[in-house]
């Protein structure tokens, strides 16, 4: 045997295999008991349990599983992992495949960080749902972005334009888009549940706007609630 050989033979890809498996394991704990708790204490379902029981049983097949956060211990091996705020994509409804794009409120309120869209695949995902024809739903549950952390990675990322617009514009002119406001929408993902062929509003626990209160009361010196400035009663009434 050569020193090539012994060498390649003495070689193992397990340490690397046992990170891949912790960390979809931390992912499928989403943003851990607490935060899961405090969903359901508001009367929502976490992104996870929502797509179980909209797909067919068994039916759904996660993209992006893996992409997020790692930290590291000072010898190399995964101490923590955060997974993006958001799940996606494809299942069956009824027997007919769809895609599904759902944001994760326990992680970071569902932040709608620009710039893990491409990484845990959404765009791909749209892509995709034009490619093969089938319908795309967003479950949406998002405080919106954040201008901080966004100036904290040292660059700026425009939410609109045609890095966002353009894949709506393909994806609506090819397939249904259907979309659930299932929470406290601010930013960007509203115009996400207003670029649909049809959208719907749960009665008690969503609201749509721009801006929240905190910012109407900056700039207008106005208090008012979330249902007053974005609940179903202004959009869907």
């Amino acid at each position: 045997m050569t020193n090539m050989e012994d060498r390649r033979d003495n070689m193992s890809w397990q340490p690397e295999v046992d990170e891949l498996r912790i960390r979809r394991e931390m992912a499928m704990q989403m943003g851990g008991e607490e935060a899961v708790a405090r969903q359901h204490a508001k009367g929502r379902l976490t992104v996870r349990e929502r797509i179980e029981a909209l797909l067919d049983r068994d039916s759904f097949r996660e993209v992006g599983t893996l992409f997020g956060k790692a930290e590291y211990n000072d010898d190399g091996t995964l101490k923590d992992f955060t997974h993006v705020s958001r799940v996606i994509g494809t299942g069956r409804i009824a027997g007919r495949s769809v895609a599904v794009d759902g944001g994760d409120f326990t992680i970071r309120g569902g932040w709608a960080d620009p710039t893990s869209f491409v990484g845990a695949g959404r765009f791909s995902l749209e892509q995709m749902a034009v490619e093969r024809r089938i319908p795309y739903v967003r479950l949406l549950d998002s405080a919106g972005g954040s201008v901080e952390s966004i100036r904290a990675k040292g660059r700026t990322v425009l939410l609109g334009g045609p890095h966002l617009f353009g894949p709506w514009h393909q994806l609506m002119a090819h397939v249904p888009v259907v979309s659930a406001a299932l929470g406290s929408l601010g930013g960007e993902p509203p115009v996400r549940v207003a670029a649909s062929h049809w959208s719907v509003m749960t009665k008690s626990t969503s609201e749509l706007f721009v801006a929240g209160p905190p910012l109407v009361k900056q700039a207008l010196h106005t208090d008012i609630t979330k249902e007053a400035l974005g609940g179903y009663r202004v959009h869907a009434c």
